[in-house]
């Protein structure tokens, strides 16, 4: 069913009529200035008079409304546009204790005779109500009290309100609901002469008046709006009393001393709106600021002005403040050029009960600054408080004394002197390494200045007699001269100068190298190991470690220097030694003479290459071709080709070293040679070493097959690596029975372990095997032979067999004559992998120096 929302004054106007039995009234007060909806007063009978209630609504049924309005006859006559209206209120009350008791006098006139329904504001305290002297009948709706009048006409309604005194911490107050009437006016007699009272919410932005009557404070207040008064008073007012803790920062630079005063101040008993700072007239003000970061400070603005011979600060807050506030000044005042006495300009806080603090003297120029004048005492430096303010952005680090004190005026007065420059003091630390080889002596000298007082634009170095500059190492060298010592002879020893770009202070390290050559036709008695020495230095002291490289033989003895053992000297001489220690010195004055004799011995030639193992495999195919695949383990230190003396007619296919294919060479005996590689040093079980590569590539089913024991070489040898070659030797006819003659080439580098596979048709029955190796039934690699593990694939495989020989045989066959077509000189060879088939013959021999392998096979075919 439809439904529609009309007010009462628009029904009845529409219908002409009274209400009707049935219909829903719900009255709502507007909920303008917080009042609430009245509540809805009883209907009356049918035929009595309407009630005024102003901005009630009524909910009607549409066939209802429209028999309403069916019914209706004449328009209704108009009515006033409200109910009622305030002509007066005023509310007059007193605090006696802790209880305010309060009357409001309301004059309203009604304008019509019917009941209305007048609203007099929040339910809050009240004791009583009465209109015209008598009982009020009242009603409650959502917070709201309703008063409900008949009469046309004046009529007053008397309102008595008891509230409770609130005290908090010297203040005191309450409130009370406001009939929503557009003029009310307030006055409240409080306990008490000189009162400071405040209001909030309607009456603060009312016009007020206090004034003190016969001992007590009355306060009166007239408003247009509102909903309830808020009165707050406290006793009289206290003067407010500053405590202030001040850190200045005094720094000390050239022509002028800066300051950075920290000023912690408490403000109590009442807030204060400014702070006054004086301080001597000579300052210059450069800022006032609230500390970083703090936000307890509402600064607003400074000033300053001069007056009384002193100059005055006053920094203003932008409301009144109380409690802690802090606040920095940085200010400034020259001195005299040539320094003398310099007195401080210390911050005074203007009112201050209790005006303390810390003063740190810090010197970053170039005067030398001593305590002068003083009536406060003077501190240490490790005293003054952590939280000493920063000058600008560089901390206080160069502190150098400080004063403490508790009392204002504080006089402070410094020492201020220009220091007399000292001439630069160096202290020199040289490490040497001494190289003694055949024909000439290496020196390498690491030097650690320390330079004081001064900076210096140069160095000077005295060389060894007859010693030849190599080079000189350091940071920002400009250039580097070597001229004969002045007034010295010119046999005698030379100064090296080092020009640098930028003047050296402090620590500075310079690496000069020189060599001094032996004379070749006898040995070397009674020479002198080449030192060098500093000619400045005013302390020059150092050590000095000998290696011996090479066949000579070394006797030293020394005269101004110590020996020590070599496992004293510092690290760095190790690390630039390629050979042992031998010798060892300590000098700690300078022109120590260490004296050598050298006796040179013929050198004999060593091993400098080696195959840690060779891993070799034949094939005989059943047609009769023969091919052979050999892998070195190699480690090189020096040799520059490989050589190696294949069997008669055979052909090289291809050679790889270190998985990269190399070209192979022929010298004019007939060798064939194969490019070397020299070996790298470190851990040779690295993710990149030989081994580690050979474990990657020999696994079955991805498991490792390589056996370490302690085969691995330590840290710092030589690196092995592989040479792989894969030879074809001329084809044998395969009769009924016969042998099988099969060689292997010699090299001219020795061979540890020799493990050589050999695989011939499976048709064919060994039944004796003649050679200078020996037959095994398994290999004692530390790892698996390559050939097996082909051969275990194809045991794990044995029904695809004669598919892949077949494959391989093709593949062979297809190789071999790509081989006679392919070859060119000067070109890399590509990788060929010969195919393994067969039965398996194992030949292992350790020691192969000079001599060939050879086997040696007795053969006959199997009767199937």
């Amino acid at each position: 069913m439809a439904m529609l929302r009309f007010s009462v004054c628009t029904l009845l106007l529409l219908s002409g009529i009274t209400l009707a039995d049935g219909l829903e009234i719900a009255s709502s007060q507007p909920a303008a200035e917080g009042a609430a909806e009245p509540a809805r007063p009883a209907v009356a009978e049918a035929k009595a008079a309407v009630p005024s209630m102003p901005g009630a609504t009524v909910t009607v049924p549409w066939d209802q409304l429209k028999t309403v309005m069916e019914r209706g006859g004449a328009a209704a006559p108009a009515g006033p546009p409200v109910p009622y209206f305030f002509t007066r209120v005023s509310y007059k009350g007193s605090v006696a204790g802790d209880v305010a008791t309060i009357v409001g006098t309301c004059d309203v006139t009604l304008l019509q005779d019917s009941w209305t329904a007048v609203v007099l504001g929040k339910a809050g305290g009240l004791s009583k109500v009465t209109a015209d002297g008598k009982g009020c009948a009242l009603q409650t709706v959502n917070g709201q009290v309703i008063a409900l009048l008949r009469g046309k006409g004046d009529h007053t309604i008397d309102v008595h309100i008891l509230r409770q005194v609130w005290t908090s911490e010297g203040l005191s107050g309450l409130w009370f609901p406001l009939v929503p009437a557009p003029i009310i006016n307030v006055t409240m007699t409080l306990p008490g002469g000189g009162l400071i009272v405040t209001a909030g919410d309607a009456l603060q932005e009312a016009v007020r008046r206090v004034e003190e009557k016969d001992g007590k404070t009355v306060f009166a207040a007239t408003c247009d709006w509102g909903t309830e008064a808020t009165i707050a008073w406290r006793g009289a007012a206290q003067a407010s009393r500053i405590y202030t803790d001040t850190n200045t920062l005094v720094d000390v630079e050239d022509g002028l001393i800066r300051y950075v005063a920290r000023v912690h101040a408490e403000i109590l008993q009442a807030p204060v709106s400014q702070m006054q700072f004086a301080l001597d007239a000579r300052a210059v003000i450069l800022k006032v600021e609230a500390a970083k970061g703090d936000d307890t400070s509402n600064l607003a603005r400074w000033s300053e002005e001069t007056r009384d011979g002193k100059r005055y600060v006053l920094a203003t807050f932008s409301a009144p403040v109380q409690g802690v506030q802090r606040v920095h000044l940085t200010y400034e005042h020259d001195v005299a050029p040539a320094g003398g006495e310099a007195p401080l300009a210390i911050v005074t806080v203007v009112d201050s009960k209790r005006d303390r603090g810390n003063i740190a003297i810090q010197a970053t120029g170039e005067f030398e600054v001593n305590p002068g004048k003083s009536n406060v005492p003077r501190v240490g430096v490790r005293s003054t408080p952590s939280t000493m303010p920063a000058l600008g952005d560089r901390e206080p680090q160069h502190m150098v004394f400080g004063y403490a004190y508790v009392r204002q005026p504080v006089q402070v007065s410094l020492e201020l002197a220009r220091p007399k420059p000292q001439p630069a003091k160096i202290f020199a630390t040289t490490n040497t390494l001494i190289t003694v080889e055949a024909a000439a002596v290496r020196g390498r000298a690491d030097i650690r200045y320390d330079i004081l007082h001064a900076a210096v634009g140069s160095l000077r170095i005295a060389l060894p007699k007859g010693a030849e500059l190599v080079g000189v190492t350091g940071e920002g060298i400009r250039q580097t001269t070597v001229a004969p010592a002045p007034g010295k002879k010119a046999d005698a020893h030379e100064i090296l100068t080092v020009d640098l770009k930028d003047p050296a202070q402090g620590s500075y390290a310079l690496t000069v190298t020189y060599d001094l050559h032996l004379p070749k036709d006898r040995p070397a008695a009674g020479a002198d190991v080449p030192l060098v020495w500093h000619v400045e230095a005013a302390q020059d002291r150092g050590s000095v470690g000998v290696e011996v490289r090479g066949g000579a033989e070394l006797n030293v003895t020394a005269k101004g220097a110590d020996r020590m053992d070599v496992r004293e000297l510092p690290r760095g001489l190790w690390e630039q030694a390629r050979s042992p220690l031998l010798f060892a010195y300590r000098y700690l004055t300078p022109h120590a003479q260490l004296t050598m004799d050298v006796t040179q011995h013929k050198e004999v030639d060593v091993l400098v290459a080696i195959s840690d193992v060779c891993e070799a495999t034949t094939t005989v195919t059943p047609d009769g071709k023969v091919v052979t695949k050999m892998m070195y383990v190699v480690r090189n230190n020096l040799k520059q080709f490989m050589s190696l003396r294949l069997p008669q007619e055979a052909a090289i296919w291809s050679a790889f070293v270190d998985d990269r294919p190399v070209t192979p060479v022929r010298n004019a005996k007939g060798e064939l040679l194969i490019p070397l590689k020299r070996s790298e040093t470190g851990d040779a079980y690295d993710h990149d070493s030989y081994k580690a590569r050979r474990d990657r590539r020999r696994s079955v089913d991805g498991e490792t097959l390589v056996k370490r024991a302690g085969e691995d070489n330590a840290q710092g040898e030589l690196k092995p690596y592989d040479v792989e070659i894969v030879f074809v030797a001329p084809a044998v006819k395969l009769a009924a029975q016969g042998q099988i003659a099969l060689a292997l080439p010699g090299s001219d580098i020795p061979c540890r372990q020799m493990a050589w596979a050999t695989f011939v048709p499976k048709n064919l029955n060994v039944v004796n095997v003649e050679s200078n190796c020996k037959e095994v039934a398994a290999f004692t690699l530390p790892f698996k032979h390559f050939g097996d593990v082909e051969y275990q694939r194809q045991a794990a495989a044995q029904m695809k067999m004669q598919e892949a020989l077949a494959e391989k045989v093709d593949q062979l066959r297809a190789a071999q004559e790509m081989a006679q077509t392919a070859k060119a000189q000067g070109v890399l060879p590509v990788r060929v992998e010969i195919p393994i088939t067969g039965q398996i013959h194992r030949l292992e021999k350790f020691l192969v120096t000079d001599e060939v392998p050879a086997a040696t096979l007795t053969y006959r075919q199997k009767v199937e």
